[in-house]
């Protein structure tokens, strides 16, 4: 998706909040209308998401919401075998579970209701939840039983009062232990659409081209879409054969190096600015080493911006974990400079586990910088 995912929109820019609460009422509400279609899929296979968060909702280039990856989704009607209690990451991320995922492995409707109202929480207050957690289902199990995100609420504050007596409503009944004292979506929905039936199409499309003009500006683009022109063949073949040096030779038409202007002196050669961090071959074989991923490595490399060309020559080429995860790493350099900063910053808003980076940033300073 152009625009990225809800997980990057909300966190990537430094701890600054880039959408206006009229955009974010209306990514909301699209989220909770999807949920309540797919729980209503038909009376007798209602489906269940069972992992949503922020990383799994897509923003097309309107930044309208699109809720994916169904892996861990279900029938409502399929009897659900008993989580592993040693490792329940493996399951689905534990940050947005209910209690009742650790106590019973339950999952019902009000499942799904739970991981929305922690989105909700997340959006309205530019927090991870449970960030000292560390994935840590103990400790989790037991800031939940003590209230959990429920004892931030008080905190929320989108302007107007009526707006976050709306929200704050959402989120005491949706965070609630007790799976049958959350709300369905359906009166989730019809809520939050109360919310936006006040708020015109042009204060829409302002906060959605304000939204859009940040983004551009800190991938440094100018649009969202991309000339077929400027392809060196039809875009069907490029996203249907190819290898990954194939991507490679595109992807350097497509981004050609910068040119000096004639005369201009401000691009004298004897200036040379600062060179970025970067990672290198043997980082790119540590990381294939350490890396655990609790959606798997295909997902996370989609996640980083490989495409499916990519990933699918990387499992030819490769038999063993490892040796795929570490070619993965490897190409992402490739096609990104190796630039170390941006890659620590992808794998820490997409929760890879701590130790799987740390080496990159041994001070910290990468991290402390975007979290700013």
């Amino acid at each position: 998706m152009p625009a990225g995912d809800l997980n990057n929109f909300i966190h990537g820019y430094r701890q600054e909040r880039i959408y206006s609460w009229c955009l974010a009422f209306r990514i909301l509400h699209e989220i909770s209308d999807a949920m309540r279609k797919l729980h209503e899929f038909s009376p007798d296979k209602r489906i269940l998401h069972c992992d949503l968060k922020p990383a799994n909702i897509l923003l097309d280039r309107d930044l309208h919401a699109k809720i994916c990856d169904f892996g861990a989704a279900r029938f409502s009607t399929v009897s659900i075998d008993s989580i592993p209690r040693d490792n329940p990451n493996h399951v689905c991320t534990i940050e947005y579970a209910p209690l009742e995922f650790f106590d019973t492995s339950l999952r019902n409707k009000k499942y799904d209701v739970y991981s929305f109202c922690v989105i909700m929480w997340e959006i309205c207050l530019l927090q991870k939840p449970f960030a000292g957690c560390h994935r840590d289902a103990e400790l989790l199990k037991v800031q939940l039983r003590n209230g959990g995100l429920a004892n931030s609420i008080d905190q929320v504050n989108v302007g107007e009062a009526r707006d976050t007596n709306v929200l704050k409503n959402i989120l005491r009944s949706g965070l609630q232990n007790d799976p049958t004292q959350r709300p369905f979506f359906d009166e989730i929905s019809h809520n939050l659409r109360q919310l936006i039936l006040g708020i015109s199409e042009a204060d829409i499309d302002s906060a959605v081209a304000s939204a859009k003009q940040r983004i551009m500006s800190e991938r440094g683009i100018q649009s969202f879409d991309v000339s077929k022109s400027r392809y060196p063949k039809p875009l069907a073949d490029i996203f249907t054969t190819g290898t990954i040096a194939d991507d490679i030779a595109y992807s350097e038409q497509l981004i050609p190096p910068m040119q000096a202007p004639q005369g201009d002196a401000s691009f004298s050669s004897s200036v040379e600015p600062p060179q970025p961090p970067v990672v290198t071959d043997a980082d790119c074989t540590r990381l294939g080493e350490l890396l655990y991923y609790s959606d798997g490595w295909e997902m996370l490399a989609a996640r980083m911006g490989l495409s499916v060309n990519v990933i699918e020559q990387i499992k030819e080429d490769h038999r063993k974990s490892v040796e795929r995860k570490t070619a993965m790493f490897r190409e992402w350099c490739r096609q990104n400079r190796s630039d170390k900063r941006r890659l620590v910053e992808l794998m820490y808003n997409n929760n890879v586990s701590l130790d799987c980076f740390e080496f990159l940033d041994q001070d910290g300073s990468i991290r402390q910088s975007f979290r700013r």
